[in-house]
């Protein structure tokens, strides 16, 4: 047993893809980089809130409704006198943790299903595939409209919704990963030493895909937040007086004659995030592609 495990290390240290000396972000190019700082500094300006917006962002104040861009109200305030600085800020610090729940959850179910239908085949893999084929066959934000319509507006059922939706393309690429991972002869060396499916799948298998679910899941945050602001727009997100980017625009809708930014500011908000996601997915995929070609 000796001899067989250091064999196996033998071929593992041989054969696994080594990771690249050179940090990743210098093979990012500049438009990656634009991307990642943007979002950076979304993130960063909406878990700062609170001390760069002190206002509170659901407190009424009707004599200082729709008042336009001032010292005390960078951005104005709304129709009900509300600080639209604050209401984007706090708004944002709920469509990026939902979206960013959804995610983690929707990933998190796709490496255990999308992974045992790549390594183990079989029947365990028709029916996950079948199940998939079945999710995607209808289009991802009528179907979660649908799911979050017959559960009821709120934070719980957006997350619900966005996971329904999106694990099926989660685990149909993960799967495929896997398929191709497993022929590798360090994977091959484990399991004919015996190791056990859990142990090849974390240890062995998920290293070498790693880097691919980090472009998947920075290319699908951007239409996450989307889908998001949508269900939020339509009234199935977050309850109001609560502040989120795409109930913003829905409220801010019957004064964009007379007020314009009202919806400029939550639309601008998801415009840089969504754009940020994009930038810094397109990036890391071209960095992390083995095909491309490098001065």
């Amino acid at each position: 047993m000796t001899t067989a495990s250091a064999l196996l290390r033998v071929v593992v240290r041989d054969e696994r893809p080594r990771l690249r000396r050179r940090s990743v972000f210098r093979l990012v190019d500049h438009a990656g980089l634009a991307g990642a700082l943007l979002l950076a500094g979304v993130v960063t300006a909406c878990l700062a809130a609170p001390l760069l917006a002190p206002a509170d962002p659901i407190r009424v104040n009707l004599p200082a409704q729709l008042q336009p861009p001032s010292a005390a109200h960078l951005m104005g305030t709304d129709n009900f006198g509300r600080d639209i600085l604050s209401r984007v800020l706090h708004g944002g610090r709920v469509s990026l943790g939902v979206a960013a729940a959804a995610t983690l959850i929707s990933l998190l179910i796709s490496l255990v299903l999308g992974g045992l239908a790549g390594y183990l085949g079989g029947l365990f893999d028709d029916l996950v595939m079948r199940t998939v084929d079945l999710t995607l066959a209808f289009p991802r934000l009528v179907l979660a409209i649908t799911i979050a319509g017959l559960l009821g507006a709120g934070l719980g059922s957006v997350v619900i919704a966005i996971v329904a939706v999106s694990w099926a393309w989660y685990a149909r690429v993960i799967r495929g990963m896997v398929l191709q991972a497993r022929e590798e002869q360090y994977v091959l060396a484990a399991h004919a030493v015996g190791a056990s499916v859990p142990r090849v799948l974390l240890r062995h298998l998920l290293p070498a895909i790693i880097g691919q679910l980090a472009v998947l899941t920075s290319l699908d945050f951007g239409r996450i937040i989307l889908a998001i602001s949508a269900l939020s727009f339509l009234g199935l997100g977050i309850r109001p007086p609560a502040p989120e980017w795409g109930a913003m625009l829905n409220e801010s809708r019957l004064f964009f004659a007379r007020q314009p930014e009202l919806m400029l500011y939550p639309g601008l908000a998801i415009f840089l995030t969504v754009l940020g996601a994009n930038l810094l997915g397109d990036a890391l995929s071209d960095a992390l592609d083995p095909r491309r070609n490098r001065r």
